[in-house]
């Protein structure tokens, strides 16, 4: 199967340990992401390590 995510989902994932997460990192199908989405989480990539570490302390 394969499923086009876009960079909205790719950042939640990466915030928040979700299902959706759990998904994403299965083998159970082929992630189609536009090129723009690693543009696009690299542009905000202080934001979200930031975040990510403010999601650890609580």
């Amino acid at each position: 199967m394969k499923i086009v995510i876009d960079t909205n989902i790719i950042i939640a994932s990466l915030l928040k340990d979700s299902v959706i997460r759990e998904i994403l990192t299965s083998k159970q199908a082929e992630f189609l992401v536009p090129e723009y989405a690693f543009e696009e989480i690299e542009k905000h990539l202080s934001l979200i390590s930031k975040k990510q570490d403010w999601e650890r302390r609580t």
